[in-house]
């Protein structure tokens, strides 16, 4: 804590600084009827990160936001890279699932608990952990930092996701795109809109990714002889103990490829002057083994647990030095349990009204989605399986809203909501030791979630520069948990709670905005679904049910157009503090067979400051800079309970996926080389790092970490002058910088999920 008020102080004289300057400069300058900015201005981006249109400069709330055809130009095509982009963010993507972690705060939770990072898309919350990781028909993405609980709900605690997808207009366009690079990697997209008359128009959307296998499985078939047990086993002679463990190998095609496709389709019908109704529905598919392109990093570790494990069913065998095989060759790895499966459909539709009037607009938006998903893997990935896990869920919810927005230009602001979401979730875990023995018990589980909530917050100029906004939000929920095998069993509890929130906004008389915002965050508690209640000591709740957790942020900001609009700068120093943040644990060495514990830290704390400059320097050339500093840590999470659990104190230690510094650097160029075509190139260079990051933490072995590295994304190629058609050359990862992108700890050692090499390709895109 000592360093905290020093650390505030540099980062108020930084903004001072930043301020000074600023009073003497105009404010920013409007756009062309096109939309497009002058030569020497920035384009300006319109957001909804406060659940109305505004300017990007003018929201007082820490807010990221980018469209798709600057995600695409910078090579970030899924939620994972954004890290490469957005200081403060950093998605871990692996095992199948991804979750995204916003300034030290998130989960590592894939199965049982929802993120702690809400995702929407077009207003409809995605609210579990995802196994979908690509951007589809993207128009536009915000990222929000810091709680959201007051316009967003429940688990919002680290901060939203909010992605906008292209919606129907009435102008006839479409656009189709192409890639093909390196190790079989392929990209096609194509998107229509027509308008069918002057008050109906449809769209639709198609998506196809895929590659090859990214990893390079280094396991053999039939690794043992009898020479590796001389004096034989349990099991039987040298070579009937060979044949034993030979016999659960199985070499996959190949690791870590992909194989996805989606689409997505819209109609929207205008009834008059005032009313809208959009209808939407889309469907995606993956199946791949997208989540087994691991390392494992304590062969050792594995052999003396896998030792303990056999004698625990009976069979006395000497495993021979090397048993469990690891390689320092960067994307490789061992995997002998035959071909991984992350399979994924997950699909919905939704209806979005909107009734305009006279200074008030009505919106309702209902939602239906569906989530199956399997997910069968090597718990330890390595070449003689050792805990196989397959997961089969089946998910779906409802969810319905209701929201009155206030259209006018007075110096008050309103909107009020309600919110109910009724979901379903139908799991079984089985969870198999040392093949070829056979496998455990089922764990099934049904479990059902009701919430509801009413919402509202009001905005008042006090004077012409100062703005007063507060919200809140009531919770109500109750969790249903029933378990049907190994044993019948079951939880449910309700949970209350409201969340409040205020921002003071003062803006400059150049237009430019400093804020001082204050929210209170939600994430609801539950029941553990892949442990069954029956492997935890009678009356001992830990690890088996979870309880909600909480944050207060605190949050400074300044959003600023300098020089005409050719420079925007945004900055940020926060604070948060939280309460039974969600993590997870594992089963002692004895109980290798609980994979997932959820547990709560009793109490942490991040802090730190976020800079973002961009600058179109030329009518051609565009720079972009941007700087995160963090500083996440447990102040009070410990275990002292060993009966079932690991024992561990991580009081002190740093939370997870929290890099202590983030950067980016990007140039953009287009500048015309005739009359017809012109050159377009973009330079992204991203640093995460500074200290040790952690990706996992369980105390019976070191900790899942990686040091600082660096990525890099190149593209470059002509486009026709009126943005039409394109041909280009990429590259990511361009120095093929081996990295994780998630990574686990548990008694049976240490595993990392790499991230992808160097690809390198071409692309092709048409717009008309």
């Amino acid at each position: 804590m000592n360093r905290l008020p020093w650390f505030f102080t540099a980062c108020l004289f930084s903004m001072a600084a930043a301020f000074a300057p600023a009073n003497a400069q105009n404010g920013p300058a409007a756009t062309t009827p096109s939309g497009q900015n002058s030569d020497t201005e920035l384009e300006s981006i319109i957001v909804t990160a406060e659940r109305r249109s505004q300017d990007i400069l003018s929201v007082g709330n820490s807010v990221s936001a980018f469209t798709g055809d600057q995600l695409a130009d910078q090579g970030i095509y899924s939620i994972a890279d954004l890290a490469q982009t957005t200081p403060g963010v950093m998605p871990a993507e692996g095992f199948g699932y991804t979750q995204v972690y916003v300034r030290g705060v998130g989960n590592n939770i894939y199965v049982g608990a929802d993120p702690s990072v809400a995702t929407y898309i077009d207003g409809v919350p995605r609210i579990y952990g995802t196994m979908e990781n690509n951007f589809v028909n993207v128009d536009r993405i915000e990222i929000l930092k810091g709680a959201q609980g007051g316009l967003y709900g429940r688990n919002a605690t680290g901060g939203v996701l909010n992605i906008i997808t292209r919606q129907p207009g009435d102008t006839f366009e479409g656009t189709a795109d192409v890639s093909y690079g390196s190790l079989s990697t392929f990209h096609a997209a194509a998107y229509l809109n027509v308008p069918i008359s002057d008050d109906i128009a449809w769209n639709v959307s198609l998506d196809r990714d895929s590659h090859g296998y990214y990893v390079k499985n280094l396991a053999t078939p039939n690794p043992y002889s009898a020479a590796n047990f001389p004096t034989g086993s349990a099991i039987g002679t040298p070579q009937e103990t060979a044949n034993y463990f030979n016999s659960a190998v199985s070499i996959p095609r190949g690791v870590q490829n992909e194989d996805f496709w989606a689409a997505d389709s819209k109609l929207a019908v205008k009834i008059g002057s005032r009313f809208k109704l959009t209808i939407d529905g889309d469907f995606n598919q993956k199946q791949d083994s997208s989540g087994a392109g691991a390392i494992e990093t304590m062969p050792g570790l594995q052999q003396s647990t896998a030792t303990g494990l056999f004698g625990l069913f009976g069979i006395n065998a000497q495993l021979p030095p090397g048993f469990f095989q690891t390689s320092y060759e960067k994307f490789a790895t061992f995997y002998g349990l035959g071909n991984p499966q992350i399979d994924l459909q997950d699909y919905g539709a939704s209806a979005t009204a909107v009734y305009g009037l006279d200074g008030l607009d009505l919106t309702s938006i209902s939602a239906f989605r569906r989530n199956d998903s399997l997910y069968y893997l090597d718990g330890a990935v390595n070449s003689p399986p050792i805990i196989p896990e397959d997961i089969n869920l089946q998910k779906h919810y409802f969810y319905q809203e209701l929201r009155a927005t206030s259209t006018g230009d007075g110096p008050l602001q309103y909107l009020a909501g309600a919110t109910w979401l009724t979901t379903n979730f139908d799991g079984q875990t089985i969870i198999s030791y040392l093949p070829p023995l056979p496998a455990g018990p089922a764990t099934v589980v049904n479990d059902q979630v009701r919430d509801w909530s009413f919402y509202g917050q009001v905005g008042y100029d006090i004077t012409s520069a100062v703005n007063l906004t507060a919200s809140g939000r009531y919770i109500t929920e109750t969790n249903d948990a029933r378990f049907s095998s190994p044993v019948v069993s079951g939880d449910a509890f309700k949970q209350d709670k409201f969340l409040p929130a205020a921002t003071l906004k003062y803006t400059l008389p150049n237009s430019n905005v400093l804020y001082a915002r204050f929210a209170e965050g939600f994430k609801a508690g539950g029941v553990n679904p892949v442990a069954p209640p029956s492997a935890f000591p009678a009356g001992d709740d830990y690890g088996k049910v979870f309880t909600p957790e909480t944050v207060d942020t605190y949050e400074i900001g300044y959003r600023a157009a300098l020089f005409e609009h050719s420079v925007e700068v945004t900055s940020a120093i926060f604070y948060n503090d939280y309460k039974n943040l969600q993590t997870i644990t594992t089963g002692n060495a004895a109980n290798a067979g609980i994979v997932e514990a959820i547990v709560n830290a009793q109490k942490a704390k991040t802090y730190g400051a976020e800079f973002n400059l961009d600058w179109r320097a030329l009518s051609w050339l565009t720079l972009s800079t941007d700087v995160g500093y963090l500083e996440a840590e447990y102040t009070n999470f410990a275990n002292t309970n060993g009966s079932v659990l690991n024992t561990f104190n991580y009081s002190g230690e740093t939370m997870l996926y929290a890099p202590k510094w983030q950067a980016s650097f990007s140039a953009n160029f287009d500048e015309p080389i005739s009359q017809d075509f012109k050159f377009v190139a973009n330079w992204l260079t991203s640093y995460t790092g500074g200290e040790t990051m952690y990706l996992s933490a369980i105390a019976a072995v070191p900790n899942a970490a990686q040091g600082g590295y660096s990525l890099t994304n190149f593209k470059v190629g002509v486009r026709t002058t009126d943005n039409k058609y394109e041909v280009s050359l990429f590259a990511t990862n361009i120095f093929d910088r081996p990295y994780y992108t998630v990574g686990s700890t548990s008694s049976l050692g240490t595993s990392y999920v790499w991230g992808n090499p160097r690809i390198v390709g071409g692309e092709i895109t048409a717009k008309f």
